[in-house]
């Protein structure tokens, strides 16, 4: 598989509210970040540090997830159903206007993801083409397993690539998750990195090591009107 650089960055410059998620070579390692701000591909001859408070990283698990296909049902008023632990269903065909997705905390397929047995309703969702599911949720970084780290010093949170390291150089969470390539695509070497004696976020790795990446997503957030 390609995993191009300058695929990722046209994914990502210029886009604002984006989360990346890459899953590490050879691990069940799955860790990602949001940035709130727009990547800026416009620097040149220098590296630029932008300041938010909104910013975080993550890492995940896999091996906490059991993974199955997509189930097909009445697709007038069901959704995808992972199991019977996270459905999206709309007797109105539109899941922000009613309050029938739901989460079964009994069922056995998953580990629940939810505390609250309630039905609920949908403010926005992002799907991808991959044939393969696992589903989560981060909430406060209390997932088995995980970790969401917090941006701590919000001067540095932000690290924009100047335009000529671009070919070798994709998106850098501070200096805790930062995704290189000598080769100009991410599967090819062992480049992307995490340094674990930096402060800007909390580690989400406990490998010090430099590693590559099997695959990557960027998706964008998009706030309800």
């Amino acid at each position: 598989m390609e995993l191009k650089m300058d695929l990722l960055h046209k994914r990502c410059y210029g886009h604002t509210r984006t989360v990346v998620v890459a899953k590490v070579k050879g691990t069940d390692e799955i860790i990602g970040g949001y940035n709130p701000l727009a990547w800026d591909s416009s620097c040149y001859g220098e590296y630029r540090w932008m300041e938010t408070k909104d910013r975080f990283i993550f890492s995940l698990k896999m091996g906490i997830f059991k993974i199955q296909f997509l189930a097909e049902n009445d697709q007038n008023i069901e959704g995808p159903h992972f199991g019977f632990e996270f459905c999206l269903c709309s007797k109105k065909s539109n899941f922000n206007l009613d309050n029938n997705s739901f989460s079964n905390l009994s069922s056995n397929t998953y580990e629940s993801i939810r505390t609250l047995s309630n039905n609920f309703s949908i403010d926005n969702y992002e799907m991808d083409g991959n044939k393969r599911s696992f589903h989560f949720l981060i909430k406060n970084g209390n997932i088995q397993n995980s970790i969401l780290s917090r941006v701590k010093n919000t001067k540095y949170a932000i690290f924009d690539i100047c335009r000529n390291d671009q070919n070798i150089e994709g998106p850098h969470f501070g200096f805790e998750f930062c995704l290189c390539s000598k080769k100009s695509n991410f599967n090819l070497d062992n480049n992307s990195f995490s340094n674990l004696s930096s402060n800007t976020y909390e580690s989400i790795r406990t490998l010090s090591n430099n590693f590559s990446i099997d695959n990557y997503e960027v998706f964008k957030i998009v706030r309800k009107s």
